[in-house]
């Protein structure tokens, strides 16, 4: 074939193309690492990536080497599915366990006759299940997290959506938990569970996250 190429530059190009690979399957997904605030990236960079994709297959198969091109195809769409599906399995995880202590915190502020702010201090761990997937794809690391988070306001709009009384104010203030993190060690919890604790203080209720007082 006259415009197949030759032998040294074709083995140039396979390791060129097998040393970029991974990069391939896992730039696609690393766009995922705010996918709130930049979707429109996400979906351009996708875009590219796949027209990039492709271009480099018919590349191939105009220059004899259809084997390298499938194999393209194979490694990084195969690779992209594998790691898009342990994220979403990761985040279903991730959600059933945040709604789980959400609810069961819930239930324990509906009993205890208490009102007035409500500071969430630090952050609810990892779902063990998200924890082992992350660990088999590091870079999961990069796209989940928690969202019960003293300093993430969508985990404050669940514990409402999911039925926490009015009586409970949100507090996204950083003074007033800062105070109660130097002052956690005094204190003795209204209630503790193996995920979080619930203190009263300053006319403010506190729910520390992972079983007691935050490292300060």
């Amino acid at each position: 074939d006259e415009h197949a190429l030759a032998l040294p530059w074709r083995c140039l190009l396979l390791v060129l193309i097998v040393a970029l690979l991974p990069l391939g399957a896992l730039g696609i997904m690393a766009a995922l690492q705010d996918p709130i605030w930049r979707p429109r990236t996400f979906i351009g960079f996708g875009a590219l990536a796949a027209g990039t994709l492709f271009c480099a297959v018919l590349a191939c198969e105009r220059h004899g080497l259809r084997w390298l091109g499938n194999g393209l195809l194979i490694v990084v769409l195969g690779g992209a599915t594998v790691i898009a599906y342990a994220y979403g399995n990761a985040q279903n995880h991730q959600k059933h366990f945040e709604n789980t202590i959400s609810q069961r915190l819930i239930d324990d502020l509906r009993r205890l006759e208490t009102s007035g702010p409500l500071v969430l201090v630090d952050t609810l761990p990892l779902s063990p299940a998200t924890a082992n997937a992350m660990k088999a794809f590091p870079i999961l690391d990069e796209l989940m997290k928690s969202y019960l988070d003293g300093g993430d306001w969508w985990g404050y709009q669940n514990l409402y959506r999911l039925g926490l009384p009015e009586r409970y104010a949100f507090h996204g203030g950083s003074e007033l938990r800062e105070a109660f993190v130097a002052r956690c060690d005094t204190l003795a919890p209204l209630q503790r569970r193996g995920w979080y604790s619930i203190y009263r203080w300053r006319e403010a209720v506190f729910v520390a996250f992972d079983g007691g007082c935050p490292e300060k």
